[in-house]
């Protein structure tokens, strides 16, 4: 998102229908390539969307350009103007080998296990 919030993107409000918001992103991939997309929104819930990318039409899911936008419009735009680009987050991780497995709710001897 980064790469939108330095003045390469449009975001507009419709004017009679305030639950409707319009974006035109810039591709990160063909510099020539602008995607026009629409959220439609409640005061809490993000209701429908669309964007004219390759993926944004699908049925599951959304493209990132629309996860962009609502990340940037619901969070993003409230945090300090901080560099938004690669972090380091491995701390947030575990090590799968030094977790203690608790077996006594298993009902299933080990050699039931597959």
């Amino acid at each position: 998102m980064q790469a939108h919030t330095t003045g390469n993107c449009d975001i507009k409000v419709h004017v009679h229908e305030q639950s409707l918001i319009s974006a035109k992103l810039q591709s990160r991939h063909t510099s020539s390539r602008r995607y026009m997309l629409w959220i439609r929104h409640s005061e809490d819930m993000v209701k429908s969307w669309y964007c004219q990318c390759k993926t944004g039409s699908r049925v599951v899911g959304m493209c990132s350009h629309i996860a962009a936008v609502v990340w940037f419009l619901s969070a993003g735009r409230y945090q300090q103007k901080e560099s938004l680009g690669v972090r380091d987050w491995g701390k947030y991780l575990s090590d799968a080998s030094a977790i203690r497995i608790d077996d006594s709710n298993s009902s299933e001897s080990d050699s039931e296990v597959f």
